[in-house]
């Protein structure tokens, strides 16, 4: 979100997608925004919602129909938020929302710190994880203009391989040329893709859609674009 985001940041993605998950990062208390909605059954104040250091603004994870147990990862306070929860579609599984701090800068270090903290605290439980990785989440296809950058590949192969994890969109749009999730002020045109859902791979066979929203409002709200995923739960 922009600058913290607000009650109508939180209710234009309500309104976009209906989701059963949000994932939602540098947004400010959902707690305090609630009482600013339109829809009193959007209830964001049910959100789990950590702040970084500064606290102008953290990571927010809101289940629709479920509750998570909070979870903090040791370093990644106010960034990744979540913890454990039970849902009737998936059984037990972890959700986190991601957004990746630069680790001595670089993000492919910060990443893989974030999954070796993970590994005694998921302890073979499947997981899901979302947000911005300030990485491309997803491999590269030859002719884009963009290609992926040295770790990312590896990073790529180790959610797999360890975690069991997959791209939702690159599982719904398989061989396509990844799409724009970040417009900076700087450079609006290349096609940086850093936001995603990574979901376990016995999943992605029921992703239905992955697809990530563009133009306006979000143009105006941020200068990220919302990953919206669709799945039909076997």
């Amino acid at each position: 979100m922009l600058a913290g985001g607000s009650a109508v940041h939180w209710s234009m993605l309500d309104a976009a997608a209906q989701a059963d998950v949000l994932l939602v990062q540098e947004t400010k208390d959902p707690a305090r925004l609630h009482s600013d909605l339109e829809d009193p059954e959007f209830n964001i104040s049910r959100a789990t919602w950590a702040p970084v250091a500064h606290g102008r603004w953290g990571s927010a994870i809101y289940l629709r129909h479920n509750h998570v147990r909070p979870i903090e990862l040791a370093g990644f306070s106010g960034w990744v938020t979540g913890g454990e929860t039970t849902t009737s579609a998936w059984g037990g599984m972890h959700i986190y929302s991601v957004h990746l701090p630069p680790d001595k800068g670089s993000y492919v270090r910060a990443a893989n710190r974030l999954l070796d903290t993970l590994v005694p605290v998921l302890r073979g439980t499947p997981v899901l994880l979302g947000g911005d990785f300030n990485l491309t989440v997803g491999v590269r296809q030859a002719n884009e203009t963009r290609q992926n950058d040295r770790g990312e590949l590896p990073l790529l192969q180790r959610l797999k391989e360890e975690f069991d994890l997959f791209p939702a969109w690159s599982a719904a749009n398989a061989g396509q040329p990844l799409p724009q999730t970040l417009r900076w002020t700087r450079d609006q045109v290349t096609p940086y893709h850093c936001d995603g859902v990574f979901v376990p791979l016995a999943l992605t066979r029921s992703v239905d859609t992955a697809q990530v929203l563009s133009g306006s409002p979000w143009l105006e709200l941020s200068n990220y674009n919302p990953v919206v995923v669709d799945w039909s739960p076997e």
